[in-house]
């Protein structure tokens, strides 16, 4: 599989550890430690860590028969993650009978003795934090320094997971940043983790301050590149089609380094469809499958623009003392320009480095405040509108122009109205001309997507008991009246698209001037049209 990705330029990023389960003794003085404990441990139990060089050794010295090369020789394993989402601030671990509450007891003991805190400091969570970020850096530095020793030159992440303020101390110490993120991931009575029946919320990111992907925006710290290794709008939330636009259009702005959506299978069953859409599995989903793709093209493609300005917040061992997350504030300004945290004191061309942490707007330049409290945003380069209270986000790009919305709204070229349904719809060039005057335009309608005989608990869709019937898509009615204004004195047909680009139907549409309408409706399984002269 390596070569074969690589044989078609593909570039690999994979984490040492994720979910390798111990087997019982495999250390020793802790017999009884098995499962997934190495992910806590590796951070305070040396142990812990030779166990994961042991392995990581194997891994990557292990020549592969068909490139010729090891793992760690082989330049498309461009980066790896030392420990997926390793890593925490949870006090209660000290607190636990297990053998990794005694370990970590023992071990915090030791480190208050060594710095000589008094025992007393104990609880305070800013000496657990501390300690805790102590001993990340030093479990980092101790693991880079080893995969140099066999032959590893790639880059090398860890801590990807939440979004606290004092996680900058250790993430300012490695290759590069990276981190992950979901809308409405399942939850679970006490007692029955991945099983029925899964809880979802089936709230919308847009009505809920953009917090996905706002909230991963003030993660990155300037000068280092930045990636989203996971992020997903779990299905079934019935606002997932909010993702492709959303995610295109900020990871754009704040122009981060890569994005990867989690997952597409997770078993061959699933890729060869012989198992419902479930969970974050995309390759199923009508609604994943159009929203990748939007995301390719304001993202890979580079239809939608960074924003020239950014803000970072500051960070250090003194300003990072609890365990609260970015300001709400801040998360906001991501749809505005780009954000990040810089080391206080540090000063990088182009980043404007903000006077405080403050939780309120106290912070920010007269300017940036204005824009703050206004009701709708307008990101810096015009391309993007945002107002949660309106639920209306807004592309407008030269090739590309993406509406999601539930009313009457407009772009420069692309207009919808008479919506019966919150939805998407996106207009996009491909024929490399600008959308005003191209003469092959996609239009992709997005609205929900389910599998046949999907059974919730009740009409609010929040408990889902069973999954359905494999291979049998129900799509949501949605209807749209859509036109486009377009400088193109050529007749124009509308075509209605299957999924694998065939024909399906011609669409009726009317061209009066410059405008050309048609209705977009999904009543007959149609989510995509195809925009061409006669």
């Amino acid at each position: 599989l390596f070569y074969c990705l690589k044989k078609r330029g593909l570039y690999m990023t994979i984490d040492l550890y994720c979910s390798r389960k111990l087997k019982p003794a495999e250390l020793p003085e802790y017999p009884d430690l098995s499962g997934r404990c190495l992910k806590g441990l590796s951070v305070v139990y040396p142990p812990a860590r030779a166990n994961w060089k042991a392995y990581a050794k194997k891994l990557l010295t292990h020549k592969n028969r068909y490139t010729g090369l090891t793992w760690a020789e082989d330049p498309a394993l461009f980066s790896v993650v030392l420990i997926n989402e390793g890593g925490s601030y949870t006090q209660a671990v000290l607190k636990e009978q297990s053998s990794t509450g005694k370990i970590y007891r023992k071990a915090y003991a030791a480190w208050l003795r060594a710095n000589r805190i008094p025992v007393k400091q104990k609880n305070d969570i800013a000496t657990f934090i501390r300690f805790i970020n102590q001993n990340q850096i030093a479990m980092q530095d101790e693991f880079r320094s080893f995969l140099r020793q066999i032959g590893y030159t790639g880059l090398v992440s860890n801590v990807n997971h939440r979004r606290v303020m004092a996680e900058a101390l250790i993430r300012d110490r490695i290759d590069y940043v990276d981190n992950h993120d979901y809308w409405d991931h399942p939850s679970f009575l006490p007692g029955r983790n991945w099983s029925f029946p899964y809880v979802h919320g089936q709230s919308s990111p847009l009505k809920s301050s953009g917090l996905v992907p706002g909230r991963l925006a003030p993660c990155r710290i300037f000068g280092k590149p930045y990636t989203v290794s996971e992020i997903n709008f779990v299905y079934p939330n019935q606002y997932r089609f909010e993702e492709g636009t959303l995610l295109g259009a900020m990871s754009s702005l704040q122009d981060w380094d890569g994005i990867f959506f989690f997952a597409m299978a997770h078993s061959r069953d699933v890729l060869r469809r012989k198992e419902p859409v479930m969970r974050f599995d995309s390759v199923g989903d009508p609604l994943k499958l159009i929203s990748h793709r939007i995301v390719s093209l304001m993202f890979l493609q580079q239809m939608v623009k960074p924003a020239p300005t950014a803000y970072a917040m500051p960070f250090s061992e003194k300003l990072c003392r609890n365990l609260d997350e970015y300001p709400e504030y801040f998360q906001k300004l991501a749809f505005y320009c780009r954000v990040g945290a810089l080391a206080a004191g540090t000063q990088l061309p182009g980043v404007t480095i903000l006077p405080s942490v403050a939780g309120d707007l106290s912070g920010l330049p007269e300017k940036l405040k204005q824009k703050m409290t206004a009701p709708t945003i307008n990101g810096e380069t015009s391309e993007i509108t945002y107002d949660s209270a309106k639920y209306l986000f807004k592309v407008v790009a030269p090739c590309i122009e993406s509406i999601v919305t539930s009313g009457p709204a407009a772009g420069q070229v692309l207009a919808i109205s008479g919506l019966d349904s919150s939805q998407c719809v996106t207009a996009v060039s491909i024929d490399g001309q600008t959308l005003v005057k191209s003469e092959k335009i996609l239009l992709f309608q997005q609205t929900n997507a389910l599998n046949k005989y999907l059974i919730f608990s009740s009409e609010n869709m929040m408990e889902v008991e069973n999954w359905g019937e494999r291979g049998k898509i129900l799509l949501k009615r949605g209807q749209a009246q859509v036109s486009l204004r377009i400088n193109n004195p050529a007749a124009k047909m509308v075509t209605a698209l299957n999924f694998d680009g065939s024909e399906k139907r011609r669409i009726d549409a009317t061209m009066t001037g410059n405008k050309l309408s048609f209705t977009a409706d999904t009543a007959n399984g149609t989510m995509i049209y195809l925009i061409t002269n006669k």
